[in-house]
């Protein structure tokens, strides 16, 4: 089951993609910041990751290096 990771500060935006993401059978978990999903990306295998652009904690676009480099599924 692929894992989908959902970094966005828009609480309500989380829940519905979570919630679309899990009823086409994949796993979905939201972090509200980049530091908590650069921690989620650190510690799980993900798939796929949805990034907003504007978090309070920096630009998402300046992080998708780091995310791209971390391990995945093989």
């Amino acid at each position: 089951m692929p894992n989908v990771l959902i970094i966005d500060d828009d609480t309500n935006t989380c829940r519905l993609l979570e919630t679309l993401i899990r009823q086409h059978g994949h796993a979905a978990i939201s972090a509200s910041s980049l530091e908590k999903g650069m921690a989620v990306v650190a510690k799980a295998p993900i798939d796929l990751v949805l990034l907003d652009v504007h978090l309070p904690d920096g630009n998402g676009l300046d992080h998708i290096p780091m995310i791209s480099g971390a391990p995945c599924r093989p």
